[in-house]
C-alpha cells in the first residue's frame, strides 16, 4: 500500500517552493571569504590603513581616547582592511592597537649632497618612531613653506639619519627652498617602490 502523499511512478517531481535566489552553500560562503582575503589590498588603502592606526597611536600616546573605527573612516578605509594586517592590531582585541609594529615603509626625505642642493630618498622606516619623525620632517618643511612656522624650526632635524639606510636629513632652509622652487619636492610622503608589508 502507497504511503499517503508519496509520488507516484511516472509523476512529475514537485518543486520545493522557491524564496528567491539559492543561497550559496556554507563551505562556499567560506571559500568566498578566503579568497577575498587572500587578495592583495589596493595601495591606497594600504596606505589609509596605517595612517588610521598611526593616528590612533599617536591619541593613545597623548592619553586621549580614540575610536578606530571612527579614525578609519575618516582616513577613507574600515576596520575590517585594518584586520588584515595582523601586525597593526592585537589578537582578539579589535579596538587596541599595538604599541609596536614589525611592519615597513618606504618614505620619502630630502638628503644632503656635497656638490648639490640635495636629493629625494626613499628610504625604509622599520617603526612607528622613525615614521613619526619623517612625517613630523615633511610636515615642517610644509608649514615653513607656507609661512606658518620660521625656517629655524628645521633646526631640530639637524644632524639626525633615518630608516634603515641611516640616510641624513637635510635640514638647511635655503637649500630646501631651491630644490622646491625646481619643482623637487617630497608632496608624496609614502613611496611607491616598496610601501608594503615586511
Amino acid at each position: 500500500m502507497a504511503r499517503k502523499g508519496a509520488r507516484r511512478p511516472g509523476s512529475p517531481r514537485r518543486k520545493a517552493p522557491s524564496s528567491g535566489a539559492r543561497k550559496p552553500s556554507k563551505l562556499k560562503r567560506i571559500l568566498s571569504r578566503h579568497d577575498r582575503l587572500r587578495k592583495p589590498v589596493p595601495y591606497e588603502q594600504k596606505k589609509a590603513a596605517f595612517a588610521a592606526v598611526a593616528e590612533a597611536r599617536r591619541l593613545a600616546d597623548a592619553g586621549q581616547p580614540y575610536d578606530l573605527r571612527k579614525l578609519a573612516r575618516e582616513h577613507g578605509t574600515t576596520l575590517a582592511t585594518i584586520h588584515r594586517f595582523p601586525q597593526l592590531t592585537k589578537r582578539g582585541r579589535s579596538l587596541e592597537v599595538t604599541a609596536g609594529d614589525i611592519y615597513s615603509r618606504r618614505l620619502n626625505i630630502y638628503i644632503p649632497l656635497k656638490f648639490r642642493d640635495g636629493d629625494i630618498r626613499a628610504v625604509t622606516a622599520r617603526n612607528y618612531k622613525d615614521s613619526q619623525l619623517i612625517s613630523r620632517y615633511a610636515t615642517t618643511i610644509d608649514k615653513v613653506k607656507t609661512g606658518k612656522l620660521p625656517p629655524s624650526a628645521l633646526d631640530e632635524f639637524k644632524g639626525l639619519t633615518v630608516g634603515r639606510e641611516k640616510q641624513p636629513l637635510l635640514a638647511d632652509w635655503s637649500r630646501i627652498k631651491r630644490l622646491l622652487d625646481a619643482d623637487i619636492n617630497i608632496t608624496e610622503l609614502y613611496s611607491r617602490d616598496t610601501g608594503g608589508v615586511s
